[in-house]
């Protein structure tokens, strides 16, 4: 074989192993630019956990009471840590964790759990006192209060 049919051969060669490692490489960016121009990007405009926090709670709203009234309540949420009111009513129901609770039980630095009205979220139709509490386990250690209704376990 003559030497520039061996140096033909090389070059094919070269040229598809350097078209193999270039090839995905300029797919990935070009689909990081493509993604960044649509907005699928979650965590671009919103943080870590996006726009909803690191769980997405429909209807419910979690932080800690600001006031309290016999037809309102006004939240600091954790989420987005800003104060928001809520409408109560005689049919809005109170829990403490899992237990029964009445309204009276909720103070100010309470930390709760707003179960929202489907079609007005501007509603709470249950007030969950604790709500840490309905996820521990019997058996999760000594626990401490921290005032305000939060449970750090130690």
């Amino acid at each position: 074989m003559a030497m520039h049919e061996y140096q033909k051969q090389m070059y094919k060669k070269v040229g598809v192993i350097v078209a193999l490692i270039i090839l995905p490489i300029a797919g990935f960016f070009a689909g990081m630019q493509y993604q960044k121009q649509t907005g699928t990007d979650s965590t671009a405009k919103t943080g870590q956990f996006g726009a909803n926090g690191p769980r997405t709670l429909s209807n419910r709203a979690i932080g800690t009471v600001k006031s309290i009234s016999g037809t309102s309540i006004t939240v600091t949420e954790r989420r987005d840590n800003t104060d928001k009111t809520y409408t109560l009513s005689t049919s809005t129901t109170y829990k403490n964790g899992t237990a029964t609770a009445q309204a009276s039980d909720v103070k100010v630095g309470d930390t709760v759990m707003l179960t929202l009205d489907s079609s007005d979220n501007t509603k709470a139709t249950e007030v969950t006192l604790n709500p840490t509490t309905m996820f521990r386990g019997t058996d999760s250690g000594p626990s401490t209060s921290t005032g305000g209704g939060d449970v750090m376990v130690q």
